[in-house]
């Protein structure tokens, strides 16, 4: 990957937040799979930089890890993302893989069943020790 490529990937950093109550997404290669690291909160106001962010990251790889350990609220807009992310993965022959849920994200999720479309993983290591 040539440097300038490599250096738009990671300029998303803390500082650099997207939305109203602020959201970064910071991708990282690992191998043939894209980490991606949320903080914030993934709604509405902010969606829409966070699926750039996320289409980024596919374009590249369809196996994508996102850690959400940093990400205090989820809306139904960010529960249609997620879902929308994970079935381009799958049908580009990959998937979307959540780590390190807070309990409200991880709360969220069992109630409205959604767990059960996702593989979620106590931590990023974990999440990624899963590849193989």
């Amino acid at each position: 990957m040539n440097d300038s490529l490599h250096a738009d990937r990671r300029r998303h950093a803390a500082g650099d937040a997207y939305g109203e109550l602020g959201l970064s997404v910071d991708l990282e290669e690992r191998g043939n799979v894209t980490v991606a690291v949320a903080r914030g909160v993934i709604d509405f106001w902010n969606v829409g930089p966070m699926q750039e962010r996320l289409n980024d990251a596919l374009l590249h790889s369809p196996r994508v890890v996102l850690d959400l350990r940093d990400v205090s609220f989820v809306d139904s807009t960010g529960l249609g993302l997620l879902l929308s992310v994970h079935d381009r993965a799958a049908a580009e022959g990959g998937w979307l893989r959540l780590a390190a849920l807070n309990p409200l994200v991880r709360r969220l999720l069992h109630t409205t069943e959604l767990e059960r479309r996702f593989d979620v993983y106590p931590t990023l290591t974990a999440a990624v020790a899963s590849l193989g």
